[in-house]
């Protein structure tokens, strides 16, 4: 779920509740600042709400590499991954690549998998990828020694494409978590009852 992402005083005092309240979520998506969201201040607060709190290591925090047209080599993966640990003051949990990129992927896929090898993160896995660049990744990441571990999409009773897409099953297919984009406030409730009677809430 993201945390945060405005910056301000108000964003500020709400979600350091959330973020002491995660540990006793009945859920296993993990929290989600962003780099790109404040500017890397999202995770900062984050970071500094762990401090605060003992229980904070049992809290998962993810956060996503923003592969913008400039960035376009696995270092910028692996540079990018280091600032966001130092914001955090923690490895990252599980790392995703926010959106494919027209001009590179494959760069970023070995990024991940060097973010992996240098202990930088736990987890790797891609956000808003379709089937066949999901199937890429993963494989690239398996010649990597390393595996995808999760695919963020948009998933609702709203927007139940992906059920009919063969996304999600292709995800099933893979061990790729899916991960639900959040819904606007008012679309909650409904993002809430998207999956399908006879499965795992937790893995769709």
């Amino acid at each position: 779920m993201p945390l945060i992402r405005e910056c301000n005083s108000s964003t500020r005092q709400r979600s350091a509740p959330v973020f002491n309240a995660a540990h006793h979520a009945p859920v296993t998506h993990p929290l989600i600042p962003l780099q790109v969201y404040g500017l890397g201040r999202s995770e900062e607060l984050i970071g500094k709400f762990a401090r605060q709190n003992p229980k904070a290591d049992s809290i998962e925090v993810a956060t996503k590499f923003a592969a913008l047209p400039w960035r376009t080599k696995p270092s910028d993966v692996v540079e990018a991954a280091k600032r966001s640990t130092e914001r955090l003051g923690r490895p990252i949990d599980l790392y995703q690549i926010h959106f494919p990129n027209a001009w590179c992927n494959a760069q970023y896929w070995d990024g991940l998998a060097d973010c992996v090898d240098r202990g930088l993160v736990k987890k790797v896995g891609v956000s808003n990828y379709g089937v066949d660049a999901m199937r890429a990744a993963s494989a690239r990441l398996q010649e990597r020694g390393t595996r995808l571990a999760s695919n963020q999409i948009q998933l609702s009773l709203l927007y139940p494409f992906a059920l009919e897409n063969g996304l999600v099953d292709a995800c099933r297919e893979l061990d790729a978590e899916v991960v639900w984009a959040v819904a606007p406030p008012k679309a909650e409730p409904v993002a809430q009852a998207t999956v399908p009677e006879g499965h795992d809430s937790r893995r769709v």
